[in-house]
């Protein structure tokens, strides 16, 4: 296994576990936000985020499968969490 390997190996699992904590964050966004549907956007964004995060470290999918997802989960948590905290300030 090359250094270049390990790297990647080693940054999508840290991304991976990244994405696990702010899917956790927006949980919490959405539960702090007024109004019934921002509850329900940021719980079930959460536990999708959450599942997919865990998934992808644990499944050892591809590499660019890996990225795609945990990269996807991080732009629509940060989304989200903007989103309500705009709403909610």
């Amino acid at each position: 296994m090359s250094l270049y390997e390990l790297l990647d190996r080693w940054m999508r699992d840290e991304l991976a576990k990244g994405a696990v904590l702010f899917s956790l964050i927006a949980i919490g966004a959405g539960v702090t936000s007024p109004g019934g549907g921002w509850i329900i956007g940021g719980v079930l964004l959460g536990v999708l985020g959450v599942v997919l995060g865990i998934m992808a470290t644990r499944e050892r999918w591809s590499s660019p499968v890996t990225w795609f997802v945990v990269l996807a989960v991080l732009v629509a948590d940060i989304a989200f969490m903007t989103a309500a905290w705009t709403v909610a300030g």
